[in-house]
Order: C-alpha cells, then structure tokens, then sequence
C-alpha cells in the first residue's frame, strides 16, 4: 500500500517538473469521437464566444487511409473482457476506435430511432421521447426530403413530422434498385406476415422487417443508389472547420483532473500529455468527458470518483464516493447462423444490403410496449474483421472449394438482464480498464430471448415460402454442439458492440449529466445511457448529445 502511495506521489511530481505550459479555455471536451465531436462543435459556435479544447488520445486519420470494414485496424486498442463463466472462460472481444471521430469510424452506422414507450417508461425525467425529439429532428439531414415518397414510402407529411432536414449529419436510403432478388422476396413475405417497415423511426409503428437507413453522406442526392460515404460525426460537425476559438489535439493523453485546492470536488482542468511534453489547461467553464464507455469511468476513477473500495486499494485519494461510476454497464448480446442457398447472394458495400427485424419476444411483461429482439440478414460475411463467433466463420464457409453460397443472420438480445462493471485496475492513463461484461450466468429470460431469435429464423428458413426457394440447409450452428443451442450460445455468444451504461443519467451524473459528487465535470457519450435500448444506440447518443450542449449554453448564456 504505502509503495503504490508512493509511487502516485512521485508520478505527480513528475508531472508538475514536466509542465511547460498554463493555457485557459471556457471548456475543454476529452475525446473527439461521437460524442466529444457534437460536444466540441456546438459549444465553439460562434454565437456563444466560447474557446474550446478538444483532446483526443488517438490519431488523426492519415491521407488516404480508411477504416470501412476493419473492426481490428491499428487504431483498435484491443479492449477484452475478463473471463466470462455462461462463456465457458472466454473473453468477450470490444472493438474501439482510438483516434479523431471514434467508434462511429468503424460502426456500422445503423440510424434507428429507439422506443418512444422505453424513453418514456424507463429514461430520467428531462430525457422522455419528447424531451429528445426535438434534438432527433436537429442533427438529422434525411432522405426523405430530396426522395420521391413513391420510392421511400415516406409520405410528405410523415417526413416532414419525424425527420429533420439540414441537419449535419445525412441519413441515406436503402439501396432500393440494387437490393438482390433474394432479400427483396424475403421482405414481401415478411410484409405479408408480420409487416415491413418504411421507416422504422416513426414511432407509431416499430415492429416488423425493415431495410437498413445509415449515417452515410450520398455523393449525388438527386440519385437514389448514388454511392455514399460514412458519416461520422467528426467529419460531419468538425473536420474542415476553423474556428479561432477551437483548438483540436490529436494523440493527446489526459493525465489528471485538477481540482481547485481550496475547493477540493470542483474540477479546474486537465494535465495532459501532447506528443512526449506535459501541459496543464484550465476550463473556466466545465470539462466534458467524452471519451466512451470505457474510458470515461476509468479516467473518473483515477483521479479519485468511484467506488471507494475500487480506489483505495491502489492508493488513489477519493475525491468524491460515486458508487455509481463504472458500475450499470449493459451491452446487447448476439450470436450468427448460417445458411447455405440455393444460389450466392450478389456482395453490396459494406451494410448496405442490410435487411432486418425488430421484434418483442413475448417473455417478459415489462417489456411489451416495445421490441427486445433484432435480427440482422447479410448477403454473405458481414465483415471479415468481426469475431469469429460473430460471423461463424471456419473452413466449411470460409475456404471451401468450390465456394458454398449462403446467407447469414445475426441475433441480439438487445435488452437482456445482464450487466456488468468496468473498474480501473492500475494508475495509468494509458492502461485498459477491467471489463466484466456480467456475463457469468445468463438469466432464463437471457437464454430464452436467444432462443426465441434462433427459432424466428429457423421457422423463417424452413416453413415459408421463402425459405423453401432459397434455402438448402443450415450450416451454423447446424449439427454442430450435438445439436445443443445451449453450447452454441456458451461457445459462440459475443457483443453486439452495443455498450453502454458505465456513468449512468441519474445515477452516476445528476438529470443534466453533471457528474455526481464533483462540480464542473459533464459526461456525454454511451456511458452516460441509463438502460440498455431496444435498438442500436448511435442515432439516441447524437441527439442525446446535441441536448446537453442547449443545456451547457442555457446554463451559461448569462455570462
């Protein structure tokens, strides 16, 4: 105990010696990803007068390089869970993006609104469907204004009330004329049986199939299957921008949180590491954390607000008792199956052949007002880079000779019982967090949401009249495991990297995510979700995170 002690005192010392430079800023975000871009952008607009630092840990994306696809590139910092017991021991694999614009760089860029009922029922007050909408509407700029309703299926007036225009970030259409006549049978039967969705962010009707809307940038919006480029929000807020009173840091490692001496749990500043040299910044203002679900709870558990007994064990000084940091983590389960066709699905780009569904499993009374399952369809591979469980890839798909032709789908348990922690484990900044995805003994409702997911599409490949054209068998799991689902799920369950949860609304930070215990210190990223969504969660942090910049600059607009 007293050498650790010792060592964190040394550390600091180290620090101060190092510190070249005090500069102040009104603001300082930590992390330029998803949410820290929104964040960095909307408070350095001009109207406020406002500087701004935005830091970021990782790289600036080099000239030429591109990231679509690769889940496992030399921006992943290899973010692994510790040994999960229902896994049978093994690790559950989190793939991140360290580098300007995050995670959003390498998602899948699914745009889906979550459950008006869910916001509503489970989420803090301040933070209902209505409470969110309006922000819904702000950061979206959607197709259906510059499409023919005849090929959206949105009508005007529905475009006009659920969908916003100009927004910075683009949400592009399905490719309606490139859509292979295997996914296009699929989803007219479908539509026959439990109904299709044209547009799965109405809230009045979210239940059924649907194909894919994603934040992609179309390079010629006046043509339906124009090509399209991702749209993070870095590069649709932040990159290009100049703003005298923006200062952006690429590979830029937070190293403390300063508080004020005569007033101990107040937030002052950051030291950071900028390329080998150290620097101090003082936010006049507030410091946002943005830096994930991760990173955000590690960093707050460093400089001492946590649990207690996470802290004092490696000598860190509490600043403040927050029981609830790094505690409440949720994140969606998934597993693949595969079937081998009649014929290959053509390859389309990268998710844009995307079919799906939502769906309520009828298992839980709490849960009936909205959906707990979705199902993604894939031509092929999603993607090569995904988790071996994830994909059930192996030499049968994979290396066969010939190629055998089929079709996969990806089940998630998208609201499921379990949670976990992440926990700091050692004094650096520089070091992962322990993860524990909770994942130790599966729930009954957990297993049997699964379950009920893998028997939709069983049904669906062998009982309709789609299945009975288009599918030969299934390969994975098939009579893999001894026929056991339950081994499947143990040997093949992942993430559907859908984490969330760490630094809670209203349980780690107050109902405007102000960080509980501590003054001046906002959270805004996936963290800060206080459940877990029925649906991807990248659509609801964007407008989550253009809500507390208005909330940032009506807490200051008198200064």
């Amino acid at each position: 105990m007293y050498i650790i002690q010792f060592l964190v005192v040394i550390t600091c010392f180290i620090y101060c010696l190092s510190v070249k430079d005090v500069l102040e800023y009104d603001f300082i975000v930590v992390g330029i990803g998803s949410g820290g871009s929104i964040m960095a952008a909307r408070l350095s607009e001009p109207d406020n007068n406002w500087s701004v630092l935005a830091l970021d840990r990782g790289s600036a994306m080099q000239n030429g390089q591109t990231n679509e696809d690769d889940l496992s590139g030399l921006h992943d910092p290899n973010y692994f869970s510790i040994a999960q017991d229902y896994l049978l021991g093994r690790l559950v694999r989190n793939p991140r993006y360290y580098g300007i614009g995050g995670t959003a760089m390498i998602n899948g860029m699914t745009a889906i609104a979550p459950s008006r009922h869910l916001l509503d029922q489970l989420w803090p007050t301040g933070w209902k469907w209505n409470d969110l909408f309006p922000y819904m509407i702000k950061m979206q700029n959607h197709y259906c204004y510059y499409l023919p309703s005849s090929l959206t299926g949105i009508s005007d007036a529905d475009c006009q009330k659920w969908h916003g225009k100009d927004g910075p970030i683009d949400i592009a259409p399905p490719l309606f004329k490139r859509m292979p006549e295997q996914l296009l049978d699929l989803m007219k039967e479908c539509d026959e049986d439990i109904g299709f969705m044209t547009d799965y962010d109405n809230p009045i009707k979210q239940y059924g199939c649907y194909f894919q809307q994603q934040f992609r940038k179309p390079l010629n919006k006046s043509n339906p299957d124009s090509a399209t480029i991702r749209a993070s929000t870095w590069e649709a807020y932040l990159n290009g921008m100049n703003r005298s009173n923006l200062q952006i840091l690429d590979s830029a490692t937070v190293l403390k949180l300063v508080f004020d001496e005569n007033e101990p749990t107040k937030c002052i500043g950051v030291i950071y590491d900028y390329k080998g040299q150290i620097y101090t910044a003082i936010a006049r203002k507030e410091v946002i954390l943005s830096a994930g679900v991760f990173d955000t709870p590690k960093l707050l558990q460093l400089f001492g607000v946590g649990p207690k007994q996470w802290l004092e064990p490696l000598g860190i000084k509490v600043v403040a008792e927050n029981l609830e940091v790094g505690k409440n983590f949720m994140d969606q389960m998934a597993v693949y199956m595969a079937f081998e066709t009649t014929e290959q699905l053509p390859p389309l780009p990268w998710a844009a052949d995307t079919s799906g569904w939502i769906l309520n499993s009828g298992l839980k009374e709490s849960n009936m007002n909205w959906t707990d399952i979705q199902i993604y369809c894939y031509s092929r591979f999603p993607g090569l880079t995904l988790d071996f469980p994830i994909v059930g890839l192996d030499p049968i798909l994979a290396y066969s000779k010939p190629s055998i032709p089929f079709i996969t789908f990806l089940v998630f348990n998208t609201i499921p019982d379990a949670s976990g922690t992440v926990k700091i484990q050692s004094l650096s900044s520089y070091d992962r967090p322990q993860i524990d995805h909770g994942w130790q003994n599966l729930s009954e409702y957990d297993q049997n949401n699964l379950q009920h997911g893998v028997n939709f599409i069983r049904n669906m490949t062998r009982n309709t009249r789609w299945g009975r054209r288009y599918i030969k068998q299934e390969l994975f799991p098939g009579n893999r495991f001894e026929g056991s689902d339950d081994l499947h799920r143990r040997l093949n369950l992942c993430s559907a990297y859908h984490q969330v949860g760490s630094c809670a609304l209203g349980k780690c930070t107050d109902n405007e995510a102000l960080v509980l215990g501590i003054k001046n210190v906002r959270v805004c990223d996936t963290s800060l979700f206080p459940t877990q969504l029925n649906v991807n969660p990248t659509y609801t942090l964007y407008s989550m995170c253009e809500k507390v910049a208005d909330l940032i600059k009506k807490q200051y607009s008198r200064d």
